[in-house]
Parts: structure tokens; sequence; C-alpha cells
């Protein structure tokens, strides 16, 4: 197993988003803990449920290593390891979806003491509702008359952005503040659209510091009773949608069920029953 798991993580693991490599770093070391010494063929569902209990207190986690698991026995399947995968129908943690749902006096709070980077970064990310990665990734080059174009990162969802009066209006800050940090004011044919002093795009670390910073300077004023997360935002685009398909579509989930389960937050609303209209047409 310890070399079936150091193969995976040398091969596939890197061509997935970087998000879900680092991830699957941290979560290998665990599995290498419980199941290094194990020939695959001996790797039982009763094993995977021990590992599960022994990680009981880091629930979530401990799901996202079994998820890991059983991509690993997915390829060993393919490499002709084994002929079948004991991860099929084990039962995870149950996990309660986050329900955090930002307000807009959270977000003005937050913004408050935000450079004005990342206040764009803000309002493009409710409006499009992309993951951290793909937002970090934009560049001038996806952007055109029609809109704002992106191939996401985890899902391989090809979504097109309307141009809409909101959307030139961040795209033409964004273009502003990139154009002072060139000495001639001249911005190459292809600029990122949130980048560093030296017009690199920012590292997930990079950014994360940088929120982090901000987050604690909002909370410190008092201005910002609760954290929050980046991710927050994308659940509160979701959730600003007028429908549960609009939110499916703009998230480019590969489920409705995602869509429903974790990014809609806070109240759905309904139309009651009219009654008085029902026992007319009886």
């Amino acid at each position: 197993m310890k070399d079936l798991i150091a193969r995976y993580m040398q091969e596939v693991s890197p061509t997935k988003a970087p998000e879900t490599h680092k991830s699957n770093m941290s979560g290998a070391k665990f599995l290498l803990l419980s199941f290094g010494d194990f020939r695959p063929k001996e790797v039982k569902p009763i094993h995977i449920y021990q590992h599960l209990d022994a990680r009981k207190k880091s629930a979530t986690r401990a799901n996202r290593e079994v998820a890991l698991l059983g991509a690993i026995f997915t390829e060993a399947i393919r490499w002709g390891i084994v002929e079948e995968t004991p991860v099929q129908n084990i039962k995870r943690h149950k996990e309660i979806p986050r329900d955090r749902l930002v307000t807009d006096n959270e977000i003005k709070a937050f913004k408050h003491f935000a450079p004005e980077w990342m206040r764009l970064y803000i309002d493009l990310k409710l409006s499009t509702a992309l993951r951290q990665t793909d937002m970090l990734r934009l560049h001038s080059g996806m952007w055109d008359e029609k809109g704002l174009w992106v191939d996401t990162s985890k899902t391989g969802k090809k979504l097109c952005f309307s141009a809409s009066s909101e959307l030139k209006l961040i795209v033409s800050k964004l273009q502003k503040i990139n154009s002072v940090k060139k000495k001639s004011n001249v911005l190459p044919l292809n600029w990122w659209f949130f980048s560093t002093r030296s017009g690199t795009p920012y590292s997930a670390d990079g950014f994360r510091s940088i929120w982090h910073r901000v987050m604690n300077k909002a909370l410190s004023s008092g201005l910002l009773e609760e954290r929050f997360q980046e991710k927050d935002l994308r659940a509160r685009a979701a959730t600003d949608c007028n429908s549960l398909m609009e939110a499916f579509e703009l998230c480019g989930h590969s489920s409705l069920s995602t869509t429903k389960r974790i990014y809609r937050r806070g109240y759905t609303h309904v139309h009651p029953v009219n009654r008085a209209k029902s026992l007319k047409k009886k």
C-alpha cells in the first residue's frame, strides 16, 4: 500500500486541481499510517471502518481520506494490482453542511479594511460564484465583448458570464489598478485580474495570508462580529439566485444535489397554497 499510495501521489494527484492535490497530500499521510504496511489485496472494509473510527474527531477529513483511498484503488484496478475495491459501499461519517450565510453588512465591514483589488475580487466572486482557484487564474484573455469565458478547474464545466454592466465596471477597474502597477501604465496583451506588484497572479497561500490579515483587522475593529470564510461568498452568490437551477448553472456543479445541500443557504422562498382557488376548481 505504501508503494501504491506513492505511485498515485506521483502520477495521478498532481493532475488534479491545485487545492485537490494539496488536500490529497495531507490525506495520504494519514492513509500511510493506517494502511502503509498492508498489501493492497489485504485491505478489507473492516480496516477502512477502523480508520474512520480512529479519525472520527476529524470526521470531514476522515471522509476525504476514504474518498482518496477509493480513488487510489480505482487506479489500482486499472494498473492491474487488484481486481476490486474494498471502499465500495463504505458508509462514511455524516457531515453537517456549513450553513453560514454572510450578510451585506458583514461584507461591507470586511471590505472597509480590504485593499481595492480585494474589494473587486469580492464583487466579482458574488457575481460569478467562481471557486478561489478559478478566481486567481482569471486574466484578460478570458474577457471580451461577450463576457468572461471560464473553464472551471474542478468540474471542467465551461461557463460564459455575460458582459453585464456590473461585470464591465469591475473589469475596467481591475484594468486601471493593474496598469498603475506598471511604470509605463501600459499593460501587456494578457494581464492577471488579481496580481502582485510584480504582475504575477497571487498564489493560494499568498491570497489566504492577505485574507486572514484583513479578517483579523475587521474583527478587531468591532465592525465585524463573526469570522466568515472566502468560500462563504460562493454560497452567498448561489443563495441569491432566483432558483435552484439558476444556482446550479452559476456554480457549474456536476450534481444538482450538491448545489441544494451545500450552497443554497438560508430560507427557501415558497408560495403558500391558494386554498380558495383550489376549492373553486372542485
